[in-house]
């Protein structure tokens, strides 16, 4: 065989393998991007960051739950029946305030009558950067409609070993796939990886990681300046305020996840509590002018942030919490108001700053 015939037959071979591959990825679809799980296979579906686009694209919704990991454990079954909706949930677990942000426009820019979105703050993201990214390097292509750049989905090795570890090992396993009230839902995960999930929160888990900084003396502790004030209102504006004022349509549901007492010293122990306070008074200050907007603080609810048992680590409360949380929501208890904000924030203030946290750390 001479060489003009390895060749043609080299190139025959390699088409039909990035045919095959292709054809693999367009049929079975990992992550949704261009159709539902197919109901013969069973879906591991996880990762935002990949799945949400094509879950916001492929399924009828009204309403969304969104936020960080803070958000992750809610059910989207309570959700709607307690809101009357048809919600998903779409999170991006260690995002910052600028990428919720883009998803939240793209989603508006999908559904522009969307009823209700809830949406869990990051309380730790209040004094970053406007444009902080934890992901710069997004997937853009699954974004857009640009037919040509899905090359680099239908021809990805990551996506394929997704195929066949989290779709064709996880039909054979005998899974189900991911349904909304289990996505992004941490408890799902470690429930499917083999963890005792009544094991999972406790006073030990909730300080096994936190490395306790020396304290910052008390003469060194102060609030914003003019500076920072600008830079948390640069964040508050374009990811967030700006959002709610174009879309007067849409109520929004808006809540400061409530971050565990070790949160709390770790702020003070930074030298940064008072900086944390203030931008929440700022936060709240310019939310409440608007009709559209409820907002919910549980940080006045000190027996939940005291409790240790109710915490996986600093910040990530129990699947029970997040029950609690959309009761409480739904009842308007831990609402925010012009005229209660006053006597929160002062009681917060009080509690926070004299706070005795030595005591956490003594057996």
């Amino acid at each position: 065989m001479n060489s003009k015939k390895w060749v043609k037959i080299f190139f025959i071979i390699m088409i039909t393998l990035l045919f095959l591959v292709a054809t693999t990825v367009l049929v079975i679809d990992p992550y949704c991007h261009f159709h539902k799980p197919l109901n013969f296979l069973a879906y591991r579906l996880e990762n935002g960051q990949y799945t949400n686009n094509g879950l916001l694209r492929q399924y009828e919704y009204d309403s969304i739950i969104t936020g960080v990991s803070h958000s992750s454990n809610f059910k989207v079954s309570q959700f709607n029946e307690l809101f009357n909706c048809n919600s998903i949930k779409v999170p991006l677990s260690g995002t910052e305030f600028k990428e919720l942000a883009d998803q939240l426009k793209m989603i508006i820019n999908y559904k522009p009558d969307l009823k209700y979105v809830l949406y869990g703050l990051n309380y730790m993201d209040i004094l970053h950067d406007k444009d902080l990214q934890t992901y710069p390097e997004y997937p853009t292509y699954l974004y857009d409609d640009d037919i040509l750049n899905d090359c680099r989905y239908l021809f990805s090795g990551p996506v394929l070993k997704k195929i066949f570890k989290d779709v064709i090992l996880f039909t054979l396993t005998n899974h189900k796939t991911t349904n909304f009230d289990e996505y992004d839902s941490w408890e799902y995960y470690k429930t499917l990886d083999g963890e005792n999930i009544a094991e999972l929160y406790s006073k030990e888990s909730a300080l096994e990681d936190y490395d306790r900084k020396e304290a910052v003396p008390d003469n060194e502790i102060s609030g914003l300046n003019d500076e920072e004030k600008n830079k948390v209102m640069e964040n508050f504006n374009q990811n967030l305020i700006d959002i709610i004022k174009d879309n007067p349509n849409i109520k929004f549901y808006l809540f400061l996840a409530p971050h565990s007492i070790v949160f709390w010293d770790s702020a003070k122990q930074s030298g940064n509590i008072q900086k944390y306070l203030e931008a929440e008074e700022i936060l709240i200050n310019n939310l409440l002018e608007f009709s559209n907007v409820k907002l919910f603080s549980f940080f006045n609810n000190y027996d939940l942030i005291c409790n240790l048992d109710n915490y996986m680590d600093v910040e990530h409360y129990s699947g029970k919490i997040s029950e609690q949380i959309l009761n409480w929501i739904k009842n308007d208890e831990y609402l925010i108001t012009k005229e209660n904000k006053e006597d929160y924030l002062k009681s917060e203030r009080n509690f926070y700053l004299n706070y005795d946290y030595d005591k956490l750390f003594n057996n």
